[in-house]
């Protein structure tokens, strides 16, 4: 997880500086800043609730620092305790899905599960673990918290050789074998599903090295061809 190198005092004064803005200078700075409204995220001030992506962006610019890719929730749990003329506030929107949608939700995680439980499946984690014991895309080394992810799906006829895995933290690997994350076959970057891209942006500036996207290039197609609309 990316640092935040914003101190109190200098959250707080974002909180004042953007606070004082009309209308008219949010949506000004919003576009300058590019700061995208972060979904139930927000800075409460009186009557008016500020956008937590804005006054964070805000702090980073007033501090001269480059904007690192935080996530909001990272951004809240570190702030949450100011209350100085402010409140942090988390509402995260809830999405409704029908009933198909809930089944089909149902048969992707069972399937989830039965593959973590699959034999072999411990013994392919081991190899991966001896050769480089860290997350392949964000170098978290809590191995407790790791898992095999196989490149090349094994239903689709993928090996549990160690060139068609890598180790992913256990969220991460749910949400690329159900298709909420995945790797562009043409530039190695990470695409993500907007339920998650909020969340996950730290994401975005991982790049797969050209061996391995060449070599993994026919699973990334199949990979890229299944992801989720």
């Amino acid at each position: 997880m990316n640092q935040i190198p914003i101190t109190d005092t200098q959250f707080e004064a974002a909180v004042r500086l953007v606070a004082a803005w009309d209308e008219a200078e949010l949506v000004k700075r919003r576009q300058q800043l590019k700061a995208k409204d972060a979904r139930g995220y927000y800075v409460a001030v009186q009557a008016r609730r500020l956008s937590l992506k804005l006054v964070i962006k805000a702090a980073y610019k007033t501090a001269g620092l480059k904007w690192n890719h935080l996530q909001s929730r990272a951004v809240f749990d570190r702030f949450k305790h100011l209350c100085d003329g402010f409140t942090l506030v988390h509402e995260p929107k809830v999405g409704v899905l029908t009933r198909t949608q809930l089944t089909e939700e149902e048969e992707l995680e069972t399937e989830y599960v039965k593959r973590l439980k699959r034999k072999g499946q411990a013994a392919f984690r081991s190899a991966l673990l001896g050769l480089n014991p860290v997350c392949h895309l964000t170098g978290c080394g809590a191995v407790a918290s790791l898992e095999a992810a196989h490149i090349m799906p094994f239903a689709a006829g993928g090996s549990d050789a160690t060139d068609n895995g890598m180790l992913l933290r256990a969220d991460l690997h749910r949400l690329f074998d159900l298709g909420f994350i995945a790797i562009s076959p043409k530039s190695g970057r990470i695409w993500l599903h907007a339920a998650c891209a909020e969340d996950y942006s730290d994401l975005l500036s991982f790049k797969l090295n050209n061996q391995q996207r060449q070599q993994w290039q026919p699973a990334l197609l199949k990979r890229w061809s299944e992801r989720r609309k």
